[in-house]
Order: C-alpha cells, then structure tokens, then sequence
C-alpha cells in the first residue's frame, strides 16, 4: 500500500501544482505579461524535482490544457483561434519540456552521485569505478605539496584518451585544454584555493579526433592546522547533453525574441534611458501619435494627467533597477477619448550584463476595464441580496421549527429525518397515513419502510438537504399503504432543519403532510378550463402575450416580462410600441388590426427596459373574446440562435476558405457516396466545372471501372469502422487522363454522433507514381538483360571447367563462341549505360569533322545487312550527298540505332526505308522508315525517355535496354537537331531527326 502511494504521490504533486498555478496566474493576470506563464513553468519544475520526468510530463500536459483552456482565446474551449496564440501554446510547451527534462535530469543525475556514494560505503572500488564511468564521471586528488596529480581512468574516456594511455601528467591534460579556456580554468583553481572556496568551472577539452567537448570540473580545497593549502579533490564531468540542452533554450529565446519583434502592431521599443526607438501602431491608433511625435519621452503628452506621474515612478524605477515593467494607465486620443492600456516591457542586455535597451507591448484593456467596473457593481449587488436571502430564510426555519413543536399533536402529518433520511420524530397522523406505528418509523428510511414512496420522496429530502432550501406547498397524488387503491391528494412542505451555529448548517428535513383531497376534487370541477388556458402561460419557456386591437397588453406571461426586463404588473401597462424597435407606432397598429404588413410568423426587434434589444421570432394568431379579436403572439427570443448562426457562417467561411486555397485535392462525399464538395484545386486538376461533379456518385464518373470494387469497400469501412485512413488509388480527369492520389480520409459526425460524410484530401503522386514504376521497369529489365548473358557464360564456362566439353572439340569451340557473344551483349548493355550517362552529363565532347552524309547512310545500311539478310527484311537507301560539319561516329550509332530498331519490329521480308533531304528550315531531315506493327500515339514521346519501350515484354522478346533511342536523343539534340516519331498502328513508323547544314559542337 505504501508503495501504492509513493507511486501515486508525485502525480498528486503534478495536479496540485498544476492547480495551484492556474489559479495564481488567474489572480495575478493583471500584472503578468500576455506570454508570462512563469507560474505553470514553476508547476512543471516542482514535479519534476519531486517526481520526475514522467510526472513531469504530466505538469506540462496538464499546464497546456490550463493554458489553452484558461487564458487563451476561445476561453473555456479546447481550441485556438488564432495562429498566434497557438505559437505561443507550442513555446510554451517547450520551454516547459525543456524545463522538465533539465530539472529531471539534474534530479537524476543528483540521484545518479547519491547512488555513487551509497556505492563507494558498500561496494569495491572496483564496483565505484565502473559506476562513475557508466556515469561519464572522473575523480582526481591533486598533493599541493609533492604536485602530483591521482586520476582515475575515467579521465581517459573524459579527454577522449584511448584506455591505457593516459599517463598521469598534468602536461597531458593540459594538452587537451581548449586554448581559449586554459587561462580561465587556472584562474578559477586559484581563486577557490586563495579564498577557501568550492572550485567549479566549466570548460571545453578537445579530443583526439578534433571534436570539443564540454566538461565540468568541482573541487574542495583541504588546508592543514596553519590554513595552508594541502590537497584539492574533486571530479570531472561531461556536460555535453546539458551544454546541447541550454544552446537549444537559447534558441528558442532567439525565435521568441524574433517573433516578438515581428509583431510590430503592439510592440514598443525605447533605449537604456527610456528613449523612444519605436512606437507601436497601436499607439498611434489610439493616440494619433506617429513616430516622430514620440521621440524621447515626448509620448507623455497622450498620458492621462492622473496617471502621468504614477507611470513615470514605476518606469523610472525599472530603468534604474532593471526590474520588469507592468503597469495600467489611461492615454489620451487627439479627440479627447480616454483609452485604458496595459504596457509590459522587459529589458535586453548586453554580453557585459548592461541594459541595452528595452521591449515591450501594448494592449487595449478598455473594454476589460469597463467590464470589471460592471462586474465588481454587479457582484456588489448579488452579496447584499444574497445576505437578505440568508436572513429571510433563517427566519423561515425558526419560524417551521416553532411551528413543529406547536403542532406536535395535531391532525396534521409531520415528521423529521436526520441527515441519514431516517425518521427521527414522527406523529400519529402521518404515521397511520403511512400505515406503520411511529416505533417501526424511527430510526428507519422511507427506502426501507415504504419503498413504494421512496422514488418519489426521496428525491425531494436529498433536494433539500443539499441545497438548504425549502419545498413549499408541493402537491403529490398517492396511494395510501392503509389504503390501497384509493387515491388522495396532499399537500407537502419539506424544509430544512439548521444547526444552532453561525455556520448554519442543514442537519435535518422537516416534514409537513395534509390532505387536500376534498379541496382538490372541487378545483378540479371548478378551474379545469382556466388551468388548460393558463397552462401554456406557466409552462412556455417562450414569452406569450395577448394584445388589443389597439395594441395594448391584456395578458402576458412571466417569460415575456423577463423577456422585456420588466416586472407582470409594468407589462401589463405597456402598448406594443414601447418594445418593439422595428416598425413605428402606427404600423405595429395596422399589423395589430389588419396583419397585412407581416406573415403569421416572422422576425423583429424587441427593446428592453434598459434599452437593450434582442432579436426575437414572432407567432401571431387570432383569439376571438366575445365580439373583441385578440391577437395571441407567442415571442420566442432568438438572439443567441443569431449569433450562434454568424459564428457558424465565419466558421463556415474560414474552413471553406482554406479548402479553397490549399494546394491539395479536397473531395467531400455524403454517406451514399455522392460528390457534396470539391475545391477549386480539383477542378483545375481534372478539368471538370464544379457543375459537372457536384452531385454525381464518385465511384462511376472519376475512377477507373478497375478500381471500383476495391475502392467502394474502403469507402465504407471508412464510414463502418473508420479503417483506411490513408490509401492510393487514381482519378480520371475530363479528357481521359490518369492521376494517381495519395488520399487522407476523415470521417464526419453529426451532433448525435452519427456518421454523415468523408472527407478526403488528396496529394497528386502521379509523377511519383510513373518514377517508382520507371524504377520498377528498369530494375526488372537490366536485371533481366544482366542475368541473360551472365548465364549463357557461367553454364559455358562450367561446362568447360568440368571438362564436360573439351576445349579444343568443335563442341568447344561453339561453347566458347556463345559465351564470347554473350559478354559482347553485355558489353554493350553496360557501354549503353554509361554512354547516354556520359552524353547527359556532358562528360563526352563530339568531335565535329567534315563528313559526307551519303558515306555514314550507306556504311550503316552496309552494318545492318547482315541482320537483315536473317529475316529477309530489304533495306533501301536513298542518300544525300551533302558535307556537314557532325561527330561521325556519333551520327553513324544514331542511324544504326533506328535501323536495328526497325528491323527487330519489322515482320520477315518486309523493307526498311533510310532517306534525307534538306528541308525549308536549312536542316537535314533523315527519315527511317518501316512496316512493322506501329507505335501507339501515347507512347511517341514516351519511348525516348530511359528504359522505355511500347511493351515491357519487348526487352525479353526482342532484345535491348530502352536506352537506344534515349541515346539517340542525346547525341541529336548535341547536334542541335531534333528527334521524334510518327506511326500509324499496323501500318509501320517513321523515326525523323534533323541536323542543322552547320553545326557547333
């Protein structure tokens, strides 16, 4: 069990604290700066030294939710409306978990020495020595008198030493000292040994690898009987991670610090001596000031007369001591208005400790001022009341008390219960009502006496008790116990019994019972029509009111009186126009005789007693009185309706606004999977009007027929069970074209819970889609042309070197022409590679001679006729004779290139035509042209991109990498030429490039 509560403790710390904060911090807001929520950093740091970093966690967690919930706008909600504030919550945030983790890790490291010590009593040295280089911790003992210094090896480890090769000399060490921190560390050891102090300083060392570390060092000075220094002990600690811990707390103030500065709108800025540098627009807003009106401390002339001298002490004060500044004062508009301002400031400092200027903000507390005003008039006003009520009813329970010992012996029920709800007095009367003798009520509850009653009486002792008010006069219909089946009506008062002390506390509840049965029967025959009548008056929450011809009040409720702030009887005198503030008096009698200029139900403006108005919604209708029409208006106030409506239209308005400009896919569905919204993103990506999609089913119009099924299934897992919150899958645009959607999927709730819609915010992948499968190709296509030829050579070789096959047998001799050819293949694939990465990159240079087309056609036609000859495909040149200046080899590989192309896609015993001519546009146009099955138009510019051919398979089937024509394209665009394809499907293609008649390298 103690366990259980030393557990519990540190978290009870962390809500306590938390607690505590909040409400200092709501007592001290006034004179707290708008960012200063040092209180709850205080919490955070308080559990964190009692607890640690786990309880502290739960401080911080708890502060934010203080924080968000408490003193930032929305107050009292779990939301943050302004991006501001939310910068501020996430500051605060950090700088509390930075607080949290250094406090608990100074904790632990406290915990960490303690442990140490515990180690050092009970355990070996070898035991302590491996605990204080868990600990990153070194021991040293200097002899003042012989010099020498004792280390233990954690020091190696300390200075970045490897183990075993720190010999002990102070030289050593001193070698590792950083130059800019030797002549501070000496001074720091002189300065506690000549003054009988704690030596602790910190300090960088320098390690072998050239890295810098942080360390500290501590030390206690032992002196002998004539006060003369003998011996220093003391340790040497890393302090990386707290070095690391304050650099980033540095940080973070820099971006507090530049974040301030960049809200210039009430930020103020003035010099050490209180100079102006800047003022805020908020000053010259309120005051008509500019900048140059305030230079100095010519900004007092906006001040308040009253309050000028009061500010100019406090300021003056916090100039001279450097003490924060907080204060509260009027300025003055140019036009006489009188504005409240609470200025804060704190000041900025120098490297050397001196102020160098001060920042500080402005806020417009007028209207908060003006409302404490009415706060503290009002509060005010509820102590006195509340103190008259307290009087009235102690009077009431002297008063039941007196009239409970008097009536004792009366035919009248009463009783009284103790706190316990157990009868503790009781007379005969309610004691044959109840059918028991008084000795078998007392002591016992109603509960356990009379269970039948208990759910209807026992609600209303708790009532009283709890609230220390009387029920008067409450009217119950019953069965009696005596007299089953028989029902009667009584009359029941329940008032509390107080205490004879100051506190007045409620120790008991009176009861007093009398039957009214008679009575009842005979207002029930008598009043039935005038209760129906005056029962919607009682019990509407509306206002009801009942209006002549002329428009003057003939009845009303007491909501509609409460509505208008008047008392019944006030608004039993008044005429129609005395609150309504829309129509004039003469037509709010035309309306009241004629109902012409309004529907039966409509809108207006009611003004109060105190001249307030509030929105309202009228129902009229005609009650006839005799030869008199009465109009009946049933007035149901609307002002919080309306203002709830405008908070959700701006709410509305930003969240739309938002899906509006974000450069994302938004896409609403309702729950049948029908288009409610998309943004404007969406259109501009597919193409399609807002009309074109809005009300269509998703899964017909905007998904491939493939991806239907699966995608109907996440739709409604998604609204089922909320799986799928992130999945792929690709839309169609207007005119056909793919595009994959990484989606994000959020699942919407009416106010009972319900589902009724998704939401679903897309990111276009689709060129990282086609990148991975690209990817995908390649690997699949260079690891199968890789594999192909690496086969053919490893079965060849194995045959040869098992002696299967002799080398020197024909057998042989074809084993090693395969392998021979199958590393020239893959040669060539690697050569391919490293060609068209070379082109791109620019590490070839072409070597630009004079050469004859003609001659590079026919010698390339002359280099595929062999492979042609195997399918009886003809090749037909037709060339042109014209000098250019081009890299003949280069130019020779293009042709070469477009003819293999041609003649592995051309069917047997077709022709392949090679021609030039020379176009309008002073370029070469060569043509390769053939009648094989064609290329489709979606992949005639596709097919020069790397590793892209019309069919995967093609690699397999025909051979190649996909990398010819890529570098085809690359040498022909050196040339400053052009490249590209026409095809009509089974009718053959044609592969154009250009080559300018001059060309520059």
């Amino acid at each position: 069990m103690l366990n259980k509560v030393r557990r519990i403790n540190p978290y009870a710390v962390a809500v306590l604290s938390v607690f505590t904060a909040t409400i200092l911090t709501q007592l001290l807001y006034p004179l707290l700066t708008s960012m200063s929520f040092a209180l709850f950093y205080a919490a955070v740091a308080i559990t964190a030294w009692v607890g640690g970093a786990r309880p502290g966690l739960i401080a911080t967690f708890l502060s934010i939710l203080s924080i968000c919930y408490f003193f930032l706008p929305p107050i009292h909600l779990f939301a943050i409306a302004d991006p501001g504030n939310f910068l501020r919550l996430v500051l605060s945030a950090l700088v509390a978990s930075l607080i949290n983790y250094l406090i608990s890790a100074l904790r632990n490291a406290q915990h960490q020495i303690q442990q140490l010590s515990d180690h050092r009593l009970k355990e070996s040295e070898e035991q302590l020595e491996l605990a204080m280089q868990a600990a990153h911790i070194g021991i040293w003992n200097w002899d003042l008198v012989t010099g020498k210094i004792v280390w233990t090896p954690q020091h190696e480890q300390l200075l970045g030493l490897a183990p075993g090769t720190f010999d002990g000399r102070y030289e050593t060490f001193d070698a590792r000292l950083h130059p800019d921190d030797r002549e501070g560390l000496n001074r720091a050891v002189q300065t506690a040994i000549e003054g009988q102090s704690i030596y602790q300083h910190e300090y960088r060392i320098i390690w072998a690898d050239g890295s810098i570390h942080w360390v500290e060092g501590r030390g206690q000075t032992f002196y002998d009987g004539m006060g003369q220094p003998i011996r220093v002990t003391g340790t040497l600690m890393n302090i990386d991670d707290r070095k690391q811990a304050e650099e980033a707390l540095r940080l973070s103030e820099e971006r507090y610090r530049s974040l301030v500065e960049a809200t210039t709108d009430s930020v103020w800025l003035t010099d050490a001596q209180g100079n102006v540098l800047r003022t805020a627009s908020l000053w010259t807003n309120l005051t008509g000031q500019a900048l140059d009106e305030t230079s100095e401390w010519d900004y007092l002339k906006a001040i308040h007369p009253d309050d000028r001298d009061h500010m100019l002490q406090v300021y003056s004060h916090c100039l001279a001591t450097g003490d924060p500044y907080a204060i509260e004062y009027r300025v003055l508009s140019q036009a006489g208005e009188c504005y409240w301002l609470a200025v804060k400031a704190v000041p900025v400092y120098n490297l050397d400790g001196s102020i160098r200027e001060w920042i500080g903000t402005f806020n417009n507390i007028t209207e908060r001022r003006t409302a404490e005003t009415i706060l503290l008039q009002a509060k005010l006003e509820l102590e006195q009341r509340v103190a008259d009520r307290t009087t009235a009813l102690q009077q009431t329970s002297q008063l039941l008390n007196n009239f409970f010992s008097a009536a004792s012996s009366a035919k009248i029920g009463l009783c009284i219960h103790d706190q316990k709800l157990r009868f503790v007095q009781i007379n005969e009367a309610l004691a044959a009502i109840n059918g028991h003798s008084v000795a078998d009520h007392l002591g016992r509850t109603t509960t356990e006496l009379l269970p039948e009653l208990a759910a209807t009486v026992t609600p209303l002792h708790e009532q009283v008790l709890t609230t220390g008010q009387p029920i008067i006069d409450l009217e119950m219909t019953t069965e009696l116990p005596s007299h089953p089946g028989v029902t009667r009506y009584w009359l029941a008062s329940y008032f509390p019994i107080l205490s004879s002390d100051s506190d007045a506390q409620t120790v008991g509840v009176g009861v007093i019972v009398t039957e009214i049965s008679a009575r009842k029967q005979a207002e029930n025959a008598l009043t039935k029509e005038l209760v129906q009548s005056k029962a919607l008056f009682k019990a509407s929450f509306d206002g009801i009111v009942v209006l002549n011809q002329q428009g003057y009040v003939i009845d009303a409720s007491e909501s509609f009186a409460r509505m208008l702030g008047y008392s019944l009887e006030e608004t039993l005198a008044l005429h129609v126009a005395d609150w309504d503030a829309q129509w004039t008096k003469e037509e709010l009698i035309q309306i009241v005789q004629t109902a012409e200029l309004v529907d039966t139900s409509f809108e207006t403006l009611h003004r109060r007693k105190d001249g307030a108005l509030n929105e309202v919604e009228i129902t009229v209708s005609e009650v006839k009185s005799g030869e008199e029409v009465l109009q009946l208006c049933i007035c149901r106030d609307i002002s919080d309706r309306k203002r709830a409506e405008a908070i959700l239209v701006e709410a509305d308005r930003r969240w739309r606004s938002l899906l509006d400009n974000v450069q994302l896919v938004v896409v609403g569905l309702d729950h049948n999977g029908t288009v409610e919204y998309v943004n404007p993103f969406f259109l501009q990506l597919t193409g399609y009007t807002e009309e074109e999609v809005l009300g269509h089913y998703w899964f017909d119009h905007f998904l491939m027929p493939g991806q239907k099924p699966s995608a109907q299934v996440c739709f409604q897992e998604v609204l089922e069970k909320e799986f799928h919150p992130y999945y792929q899958n690709s839309i169609v645009t207007k005119l056909g074209e793919e595009r994959m959607i990484a989606w994000s999927n959020t699942l919407l709730r009416n106010a009972e819970g319900k589902p009724i819609s998704t939401i679903s915010i897309g990111e276009d992948i689709t060129e990282r889609h086609r990148l991975e499968q690209m990817k995908a190709e390649f690997i699949s296509i260079v690891s199968h042309e890789l594999r192909t030829p690496l086969t053919s050579i490893s079965g060849a070789l194995e045959l040869l070197s098992t002696g299967l096959i002799q080398p020197e047998s024909d057998r042989g001799q074809e084993t090693i022409g395969i392998a021979a050819t199958e590393a020239d293949r893959l040669t060539r694939l690697v050569n391919d590679i490293l060609d068209l990465e070379r082109l791109e990159s620019g590490k070839i240079r072409l070597e630009c001679q004079p050469w004859d087309l003609a001659q590079l056609m026919t010698r390339a036609v002359d280099f595929m006729q062999l492979t042609a000859n195997q399918t009886g495909i003809t090749l037909l040149v037709e060339p042109l004779s014209v000098t250019l200046e081009i890299d003949g080899d280069r130019i020779l590989q293009v042709l070469t290139n477009l003819l293999s192309n041609a003649v592995k896609f051309s069917p047997n015993h077709s022709t392949i035509w090679l021609t030039a001519e020379i176009d309008r546009e002073h370029h070469v146009l060569l043509t390769v042209r053939d009648q094989g099955r064609g290329i489709p138009a979606n992949k005639l510019e596709n097919i020069f991109e790397r590793f892209q051919q019309v069919d995967a398979s093609d690699s397999r089937k025909k051979g190649g990498t996909g990398l010819g024509l890529a570098i085809c394209r690359s040498i022909v665009q050196q040339h400053g030429g052009a490249i590209w394809a026409e095809s009509v499907l089974e009718q053959g293609s044609r592969l154009h490039f250009t080559l300018p008649l001059t060309t520059e390298a």
